[in-house]
């Protein structure tokens, strides 16, 4: 079955209009997963806080999950007990 792979960073999505030929939806699963690494790799080293995601579709355009995380770094404060 052909899976698409869509990226989106923050209120951007970047749509995937070629699409990856996979055994299943287990197997899209796990695509997703790495390209969520490989995405935050990207992306990380520019922002104190970042929401990216990879989002998948079918050949029909039918969301069928989404692989997301929530990055932030803030500057250091108070911690209780210092």
């Amino acid at each position: 079955m052909l899976y698409f792979f869509d990226s989106r960073d923050g209120p951007t999505l970047t749509r995937d209009d070629v699409g990856v030929e996979l055994a299943g939806v287990e197997a899209a699963r796990s695509m997703a997963t790495r390209s969520l690494v490989d995405l935050v790799r990207d992306k990380l080293p520019e922002a104190g806080r970042r929401e990216l995601a990879i989002e998948v579709r079918d050949t029909d355009n039918n969301d069928l999950f989404k692989a997301s995380l929530s990055f932030a770094v803030s500057d250091g404060g108070q911690r209780a007990g210092r």
